[in-house]
């Protein structure tokens, strides 16, 4: 049993770390409070119209810098063998080399310290009969074994930081969570090759001393070798079922090992040793208010409130109502479960604004069980309850208004945060163009010159493609369209006898994306559910009251934690009479215990300060919903206004021809057309097409490339930049960002 100064150690240490923990938080939080009203330059004036082809900004970007330049170069520098780097891990920059080389550094000084420091202690406990008589490779085996599982509790701590979708980190770093998870994965493989070693060095121990079980005993105080060995079997259930080709065929034997194996971790880790209570919690407390937050979105199930189908039935668009209080941005990460499909698998996907105030779309492409399930639920109900968590990321500051020129490759459904980010440039230009100065004020001004290429394998993705914004962005001079179909080359619509073909007319201004379907070859708008008895629940961001809520929740989460572990801590010194030892509870138990009143208090006070927006949010919905019943009822006896129908079927819209895709609008004053865009069978050279760009950004330039779709096509992109980077120091800089989103 730990004595009392031992306790107070501990305790301090974990107050120190939460305090610490709590204060980058809240620091951060309000940080970019205040950052988002401080000018980025002086107001942007409106934009100015000559006689050449590209519009230019009066304020536009200022010229890069080359020393940052240089020290972008440096930094996201891609190491060799890239490809085997992308196979490994999505690649290996400088920045990721240094991440890696300081987290070894960290570990191998920590463990050589402390080896330092309990060698002289076993052979003085040994002098005095204390510890076995140990020879002197049994001695360093046992005190590196031990150092490696000190060592061990500090990356439990970081494997922590990038798990929250909605935390400080994301805000501090400009990174959200599909980018930090990828170090979540890299600090647990680090995670638990120490604790393999620190595992296997004490069974290679006890082997030596004939002590063969020792692994399996279940000691009442101190260390407990059996809570040990099944917290390390756990974490090795949820590691081996964490590797990337379990996760993308058996996503849900993943799902469903990852949750049980990090109770079991967590749980009989803290059974192991009382002591990892103090150095892991405040991670685990950032994860605490996340949690929070899920629990309470994820309890409200919501409708699919609109759908619209691709012709061949591969692609589905589904639209979500959101609340008032939910910020609509650009570009944001949805995670969606359907309880009819399973109950634990929650898929993630990119949401944009769409066309009508306060929704959101995703599109949803059959790839595996999961998805073609939704599709054909979807397709033969017209309707769906889903439990949605997010929207996440749009409190990133958006990376693609830093460059004058942009190149954005798109594939597939990855269009869907491309059309995001072009719809934005193209209200902040229009804002600029209306002398709308104080709109764009606290932003760089956007992007000068915009280069898209899309890769679609069916007719059905270039359908998503929203024409009115691409002819109109041409027209006005800053976007270059080129369009590639990887898929069989044969006719859009193949014509039938009862059908007769018809030539591609040109899309009118408002044309919209699912308005490129053929109505004619069963393209449909699912029904909207207008007449079910339910409320249509809207969504509702998680935090629900913006970074001030965030706040108050971090400190609630901190406040909950210390009441919660004091709780645990006066029950376990209550006495025999509760735990028949008149030296309280055992140290294992100690140890769970102090999970779960910190964890229990951390997230209960967060619940507790949200909660009742929620209730009151829901029965708003609920007297509405009543409201447009009694209506609908009302009018049904001539009382009041026509009853509400499903929408009409879709307007036959205009087919896609098999070698160009007319993509200009006409202008009603001058008859002027734009020229049709191509689409060239085949996969876009990205080489040629980043080459072509650079030259026309010229030498010293800093050139954005977004990559968006299949990770085949994102790491090709990655690869081709970093070739470029790497080719000359003079050459543009290409600064290549990814918006793929994997598990």
């Amino acid at each position: 049993m730990d004595t009392p100064s031992t306790g107070a150690k501990y305790a301090a240490t974990v107050y120190v770390q939460w305090g610490l923990t709590t204060l980058a938080a809240l620091l951060t939080l309000a940080y970019s409070a205040v950052s988002s009203h401080i000018p980025f330059q002086a107001p942007p004036a409106k934009l100015q119209r000559g006689d050449s082809e590209e519009p230019l900004l009066k304020h536009g970007h200022p010229a890069p810098c080359r020393l940052r330049l240089l020290a972008k170069r440096t930094v996201w520098y891609q190491l060799p063998p890239r490809r085997f780097w992308v196979w490994a891990c999505g690649g290996l920059s400088a920045f990721d080399a240094i991440i890696i080389v300081a987290w070894t550094a960290l570990n191998v000084v920590y463990v050589w310290q402390r080896v330092a420091f309990i060698l002289p202690l076993f052979k003085q406990f040994a002098s005095l009969g204390l510890f076995p008589d140990w020879n002197a490779w049994q001695r360093m085996l046992a005190a590196v074994s031990g150092a490696l599982g000190w060592a061990a509790s500090l990356d439990i701590l970081l494997l922590f930081y990038p798990v929250p979708r909605s935390c400080f980190l994301n805000r501090l770093l400009g990174a959200g969570f599909p980018l930090l998870i990828k170090y979540h994965r890299w600090l647990g493989h680090g995670t638990m090759w120490l604790l393999t070693l620190h595992g296997w060095g004490y069974y290679a121990l006890w082997i030596s001393e004939a002590d063969w079980l020792r692994g399996l005993q279940w000691d009442r105080n101190g260390t407990n070798m059996l809570a040990g060995t099944l917290s390390w079997l756990a974490g090795c259930a949820l590691w081996v079922t964490s590797l990337a080709w379990v996760r993308r065929n058996y996503f849900e034997l993943f799902y469903r090992t990852h949750i049980l194996g990090f109770l079991g971790f967590m749980v009989f880790g803290f059974a192991h040793h009382v002591s990892l209570w103090a150095y892991t919690l405040p991670g685990v407390l950032l994860y605490m208010v996340d949690l929070a937050f899920r629990v309470l979105q994820q309890a409200q199930p919501i409708h699919i409130t609109r759908c619209d189908m691709s012709v061949d039935g591969s692609l589905v668009t589904v639209h979500f109502r959101a609340g008032p209080f939910t910020p609509i941005h650009a570009i944001q990460d949805l995670f969606v479960g359907v309880e009819d499909l399973s109950p634990v698998q929650w898929h993630p996907f990119t949401s944009r604004a769409g066309p009508e105030p306060h929704t959101l779309l995703a599109h949803v492409k059959g790839y595996g069980p999961w998805t073609q399930g939704l599709i054909k639920q979807l397709e033969a109900t017209g309707e769906a309850v889903v439990r949605v968590d997010g929207p996440y990321g749009g409190d990133i500051p958006p990376e693609w208004l830093h460059y004058s020129r942009l190149v954005i490759f798109a594939g597939g459904i990855g269009v869907t945060p491309v059309l995001g980010i072009l719809h934005d440039i193209h209200s902040r230009r229009a804002a600029l163009d209306a002398g709308d100065a104080k709109a764009s004020a606290c932003d760089p001004p956007p992007p000068e010159r915009v280069h898209l290429v899309f890769a679609a394998s069916s007719h059905a993705e270039l359908a998503l493609l929203d024409c009115s914004l691409l002819a109109d962005a041409r027209e006005r001079g800053w976007l270059d369209v080129c369009l590639h179909k990887t898929g069989r080359h044969a006719p859009l619509a193949e014509p039938t006898k009862a059908e007769p073909t018809q030539a591609a007319p040109e899309l009118a201004p408002h044309d919209s994306a699912s308005d490129l379907t053929l109505a004619s070859r069963a393209s449909k708008r699912l029904k909207a559910m207008l007449a079910a008895k339910t409320p249509r629940r809207r969504l509702i961001v998680p935090y629900t009251f913006g970074g001030a809520h965030l706040a108050l929740s971090n400190l609630l989460c901190l406040v909950g934690a210390v009441l919660g572990g004091a709780g645990a801590w006066a029950l376990q010194r209550s006495g025999p009479e509760l735990f028949a030892s008149d030296k309280g509870a055992p140290d294992w138990l100690v140890g769970m215990l102090l999970l779960a009143g910190s964890c229990g208090g951390a997230m209960l006070l967060p619940l507790l300060a949200t909660l009742p927006f929620h209730v009151a949010w829901a029965r708003q919905e609920r007297r509405e919903a009543a409201a447009a019943e009694a209506a609908a009822g009302s009018s049904s006896d001539g009382t009041g206004s026509p009853p509400l129908s499903p929408p009409s079927p879709l307007p036959a819209g205009p087919g896609l021809g098999h070698s160009n895709l007319t993509l200009g609008r006409r202008d009603e004053e001058s008859g002027v057309r734009l020229p049709p865009v191509a689409v060239v069978p085949g996969r876009p050279d990205i080489a040629s097409v980043l080459a072509e760009v650079c030259e026309l950004a010229g030498a010293g330039a800093e050139v954005g490339v977004l990559a968006a779709g299949p990770e085949s096509m994102v790491y090709a992109v990655k690869e081709a930049c970093a070739v470029h980077n790497a080719s000359s120091c003079t050459a543009p800089y290409l600064d290549f960002c990814q918006h793929t989103f994997n598990l």
